[in-house]
C-alpha cells in the first residue's frame, strides 16, 4: 500500500443506502429534476447461495453472491422487511493518480473464509459474515477490501476493512445499493428522515424522486445521520456513523405503484 492522501481527500468508505425506500413527497426537497436521476431497475430473485445470520430476535438472509441482505425477519412476530430490491450490485470509485482519472468498477465477490480467533469461538458463526471484494478490470487489479455483517440482538453492524490499494491508485468511494426496501403493497409502508429538520413520509403520498444534496455541506451529512423506514408491523433505523459516510433517500417507480 502507498499513502497519497496529499493528493486527494478520499471519501470514508460507504454509502449506506436507503435508496429504492422511501422520500418525502415535497418539491421543494425532491425537485421533478430528481426523478429522472439514478432510477434503479430490474428485480431481485430468491439468492442461490443464501447466508444467514440468526440472533434471538432477528433473521438476516444475505446474498452469497453479492454480499448484499435479501430480506429481515424479526423472530418473535414473524414481520419482514426486503433487504436490496432490484438485483443491483455494489459499485466503487477508483482514481487513477497519475493520469487523474475517475472511473466506476463493479468488484468482484467472494465469502470471506472463517477467522480462527478467540472472538470467533466465543460467538456463534451463525452471526457474523464476511465478504471480499476485489476491484479489477480483467487481469488487473487496483484494490481489494472487506464488508462485514454482524449480528447482535436486533442491530445487525455494516463495517469496511482490511483495504488493500495498488501503488497509484485510490479506492475513494464504495457505494452499497439499498440495504432495506419498502414497497407501496406492504401494509402502511413510511419513511423518516432527519434531513431539514425531519420528516415522516406515507410511501402512498411520495413523490418520486431523490432527496438531494445538503446545500451546505453536500452529500455529507451535517446533522442527524439517520433514516427510518417500516410497515405497521416492523421498522428499520439506519444510522449513519461515519461523518463521511452518506445516505441516499429516494423514492423510485410512479406514484400509486411504487
Amino acid at each position: 500500500m502507498q499513502d497519497e492522501s496529499g493528493y486527494i481527500k478520499r471519501r470514508d468508505f460507504l454509502r449506506l443506502g436507503a435508496a429504492g425506500v422511501a422520500a418525502a413527497g415535497l418539491d421543494a426537497l425532491l425537485p421533478a429534476r430528481a426523478a429522472a436521476e439514478q432510477v434503479p431497475t430490474g428485480s431481485r430473485t430468491a439468492p442461490a447461495h443464501p447466508i444467514i445470520l440468526r440472533s434471538d430476535l432477528l433473521e438476516v438472509t444475505l446474498d452469497g453472491d453479492d454480499g448484499l441482505p435479501y430480506q429481515y425477519r424479526y423472530k418473535p412476530s414473524g414481520a419482514m422487511l426486503h433487504g436490496e430490491d432490484y438485483g443491483q450490485k455494489i459499485t466503487v470509485t477508483v482514481c487513477n493518480i497519475d493520469s487523474w482519472d475517475f472511473f466506476d468498477v463493479t468488484p468482484a465477490v467472494a465469502p470471506a473464509a472463517p477467522e480462527v480467533t478467540e472472538r470467533k469461538r466465543a460467538a456463534s458463526a451463525a452471526q457474523e459474515a464476511n465478504f471480499d471484494f476485489t476491484v479489477k478490470e480483467g487481469p488487473e487489479v487496483y484494490a481489494t477490501f472487506r464488508i462485514r455483517y454482524q449480528l447482535r440482538g436486533a442491530s445487525l453492524f455494516i463495517t469496511m476493512d482490511s483495504i488493500g490499494e495498488r501503488p497509484g491508485f485510490q479506492l475513494l468511494d464504495a457505494a452499497m445499493p439499498s440495504l432495506v426496501t419498502v414497497r407501496e403493497e406492504d401494509p402502511s409502508a413510511w419513511l423518516v428522515y432527519g434531513d431539514s429538520g425531519g420528516k415522516f413520509i406515507s410511501l402512498a403520498d411520495a413523490t418520486p424522486g431523490t432527496l438531494p444534496p445538503n446545500r451546505f455541506w453536500g452529500r455529507i451529512h451535517s446533522t442527524m445521520p439517520i433514516a427510518m423506514v417500516g410497515t405497521q408491523h416492523m421498522l428499520c433505523l439506519q444510522e449513519t456513523t461515519a461523518y463521511m459516510d452518506t445516505t441516499n433517500v429516494a423514492v423510485t417507480g410512479s406514484k400509486g405503484s411504487l
